[in-house]
């Protein structure tokens, strides 16, 4: 009873969703720790106290030029071979499969085709729910590159995409490696990793998918958490019909 008034003072101050979270997330742990401590505290009042829904804001795609420039930052860069043509295969599967991170780390030797142009690789998302997604031929020929370059002997059990030490490559590493590019080209901080995972959602939507088949390639659960690409590229379609439409060209 004592917090409700506060809460609704806090909102009658018009402070920004993110702080009002915060303050309850702060109020919860607070009770947490006097129930803990077996003060005389309704725990039920936990369940009560939410915080204000965030908006979700819209993702961000990268546009392929934008990718172009990452790739043709890593050829140019100093670093070993091998590890240039890993970070390239990784970025090249993630936009071109629409992979999350943990997904593309997972991938075992065994898994890709490599003796073929095309084929199919199976994903482990969330849930453990295995999806099949296409392997297009550019995504194949850069990992054929980088295997050939890799100075370590893959078996069927060895992951694909591996670090200095032989073992599975920590998500860390490649994001870092991705960050540390980000801004040699001065880029949107919001060019992550996930980033080219949604411009893969994106662009599909935008050369003629449809949102069921987009759903199945990302391995969404739900339909809605797809949808959210259908709002971007109508975003993005808003912003070229303001700009190119002749009637804005008339004073």
């Amino acid at each position: 009873n004592e917090i409700r008034p506060y809460l609704f003072f806090i909102t009658f101050l018009n402070y920004k969703k993110t702080t009002r979270r915060r303050i309850v997330a702060a109020i919860k742990s607070f009770y947490k720790y006097l129930y803990k401590n077996n003060k005389k505290i309704d725990p039920s009042i936990l369940n009560e106290l939410k915080g204000p829904k965030i908006d979700q804001a819209l993702p961000r795609p990268i546009n392929v030029h934008e990718i172009k420039e990452i790739i043709n930052e890593i050829k140019n860069s100093k670093k070993i071979n091998w590890i240039k043509k890993r970070d390239i295969a990784m970025i090249t599967a993630i936009y071109g499969c629409g992979l999350r991170i943990n997904e593309i780390l997972s991938i075992k030797y065994q898994d890709i085709p490599i003796t073929h142009t095309k084929g199919y690789v199976k994903i482990i998302g969330k849930g453990n729910k295995e999806r099949l997604v296409p392997l297009i031929s550019i995504v194949l020929k850069s990992v054929n590159e980088y295997i050939n370059a890799c100075p370590f002997n893959f078996n069927n059990e060895t992951f694909l995409f591996l670090g200095k030490n032989f073992k599975k490559l920590n998500p860390g590493t490649f994001q870092r490696n991705f960050r540390e590019i980000r801004k040699k080209l001065d880029l949107h901080k919001s060019f992550t990793p996930h980033a080219l995972r949604h411009s893969f959602a994106t662009h599909m939507l935008e050369g003629g998918a449809d949102v069921r088949t987009i759903q199945k390639l990302l391995g969404h659960k739900s339909l809605k958490s797809t949808q959210v690409y259908t709002e971007v590229s109508q975003e993005q379609l808003s912003k070229l019909y303001n700009k190119f439409h002749p009637r804005n060209k008339i004073n």
